[in-house]
């Protein structure tokens, strides 16, 4: 019996899952306002990102000694 279920965890596939994520800096334009760039993201997401599984955000930073950049953050799920 050990044999047998040792058989079956060996040959059954396994699965494991893992997300990529992709961070581009970049610096805001004057005339474009962070409500653009939130509208330029969600017609992304809707246009490719469902279509292949990938989501984007947008990151201001608080705190830091460059306030003048936007961070576009990408999530990917990876599944094995």
């Amino acid at each position: 019996m050990r044999r047998l279920l040792t058989f079956a965890i060996l040959m059954a596939p396994l699965c494991a899952s893992a997300e990529y994520l992709d961070v581009i800096q970049g610096k805001y334009k004057e005339k474009c306002s962070l409500q653009n760039y939130v509208a330029i993201k969600n017609d992304f997401n809707e246009q490719w990102g469902k279509r292949h599984g990938y989501r984007s955000e947008i990151a201001h930073a608080v705190q830091s000694d460059d306030l003048a950049s936007v961070y576009c953050i990408g999530h990917c799920s990876i599944v094995h």
